[in-house]
């Protein structure tokens, strides 16, 4: 049972702490897309004007001489984007794991102190039938 109860608790701050990461991820995501629209702002052009300039911009970096075409966020971002959701699917499929994990270990706690109860009514149950058999013994 207490190792159960060990198990329980580590899973339950597995689970708080893939929890915290996720949320942290998806802060920065909103943060990056925040100072993307500050940005934008700034210079009085739309979120999709700026992201044609960054698209640009990373094909001057890599000496691209093709005219610039309306392709989204640059390849920059979109690295960090991919990244990032690649690491938000993962924390997410361990979290749900260990959701799992904990479930069972619940449940197995919850199974053995049902055990525990009745082993209890049971001793009580022959403790009661001993006292029992020790009147009717007496009384003939």
């Amino acid at each position: 049972l207490e190792k159960a109860k060990a198990v329980t608790l580590q899973l339950e701050r597995e689970v708080e702490a893939l929890e915290v990461e996720r949320l942290e991820m998806k802060t920065q995501l909103r943060h990056l897309s925040l100072q993307r629209g500050e940005r934008a702002a700034k210079i009085g052009m739309s979120a999709a004007d700026i992201e044609k300039l960054d698209a640009f911009a990373e094909q001057l970096k890599t000496g691209g001489t093709q005219t610039f075409t309306d392709s989204g966020p640059s390849a920059g971002d979109k690295i960090k984007m991919r990244k990032m959701q690649e690491r938000m699917d993962k924390t997410e499929a361990a979290l749900k794991e260990s959701q799992k994990e904990l479930k069972v270990a619940i449940e197995t706690i919850e199974k053995q102190k049902e055990d525990i109860r009745n082993r209890e009514n049971l001793r009580e149950t022959i403790s009661d039938l001993r006292k029992l058999q020790g009147t009717f013994a007496t009384g003939l």
